[in-house]
């Protein structure tokens, strides 16, 4: 059954994917290399360029989109976003020998990959604008949505999370963090069911210079705030891990992105419907709205996946011990 109230009606537009067209599902994967913010390595570009290299041919993601973030660790992680068309040509092109040769070799940094596999019903999007060039909005069309702009409609467009479904299976954080020797290791990590990606954006380089000067004055540090709170209290909101993350492509159509792991949709719905720092978001963009009568042209959105158990791949080779899932899941070492 529906959350949406009755005869609610949004007060502006919002827009979703039409999902069919990637049946019966897809994958989404960061690739990242990890080093010391003040000091990249020599070899990182050119170990850069390697992945680069294999992102094309046989079994290759059909869209990939450059990033960077810098963690509380002061590693800089640079990330390549990819996106298959399912699982199974992420397998195969893993085990290619041209992938398999620089995701093998070990090296003096750290390289990371955690790609999630979701089946269609289990996944939803949502765009501010009708055209967004981002992400799963590449190979889907995009609709007017009417199940928007109330408390429950994301779990209202995820068809398989009616009527409370998809609990996330694990509930709570370890109250310490793993300790494990990670240096000069490649280990794996096996994700618990249901655990809840979010990746939700904000662009602003097509905006006119006075929306574009109040958003990022009145609106991105709000934004940033929230994603603070998620990676500085990962036990109190339930997430595995908050990345504030800055675009690579000076062409692309979002600037910024934060790319969130929870252990189950309700912990995001718990962050979205109750905390502080989420109502500031969602108050502050309503008067935003306002001040420009609903013509926003700001490009917000974003993809919301929840992952079955076997559903992912969670690599880490050589990373430092509080990377992604290490902080809190044992890994598993793999020779």
């Amino acid at each position: 059954m529906k959350l949406r109230p009755p005869d609610f009606e949004p007060t502006y537009p919002a827009f979703t994917c039409q999902l069919f067209k990637l049946q019966p599902d897809m994958t989404l994967g960061q690739i990242a290399l990890q080093y010391p913010d003040n000091k990249a390595p020599p070899s990182v570009s050119d170990y850069r360029a390697r992945i680069e290299a294999t992102l094309g041919g046989k079994s290759a993601p059909w869209r990939w989109e450059p990033c960077t973030h810098v963690d509380t660790q002061g590693y800089r992680n640079d990330i390549i976003l990819a996106y298959w068309h399912k699982q199974a040509d992420f397998v195969a092109w893993r085990s290619r020998p041209d992938v398999a040769a620089w995701a093998n070799d070990m090296q003096a940094f750290g390289l990371w990959i955690e790609a999630l596999t979701c089946p269609i019903p289990q996944m939803e999007t949502s765009y501010s604008n009708e055209a967004p060039a981002w992400g799963l909005a590449d190979q889907c069309p995009v609709h007017l949505d009417e199940n928007h702009g109330y408390f429950g409609s994301m779990r209202d467009r995820i068809p398989a999370a009616e009527d409370q479904g998809l609990p996330g299976a694990l509930r709570k954080l370890p109250s310490t963090d793993v300790q494990q020797n990670t240096a000069g290791r490649r280990l794996m990590v096996e994700l618990p069911d249901n655990c809840c990606f979010i990746r939700t954006v904000q662009g602003w380089q097509d905006c006119d210079e006075q929306q574009q000067a109040d958003f990022l004055e009145t609106m991105l540090p709000v934004y940033r705030a929230g994603v603070h709170y998620l990676r500085d209290n990962p036990r109190d909101a339930n997430c595995v891990g908050a990345r504030l993350v800055d675009m690579q492509d000076p062409g692309a159509q979002i600037q910024t992105q934060t790319l969130a792991w929870f252990l189950g949709l309700e912990d995001l719905e718990r962050w979205a419907h109750e905390h502080p720092t989420h109502h500031a978001i969602l108050n502050g963009m309503s008067g935003f709205a306002e001040r420009y009568n609903l013509d926003i042209q700001i490009v917000l959105g974003h993809e919301v996946y929840v992952v079955p158990t076997g559903c992912s791949h969670l690599e880490y080779a050589n990373c430092h011990p509080q990377t992604g899932f290490l902080r809190f899941f044992e890994g598993r070492p793999v020779e």
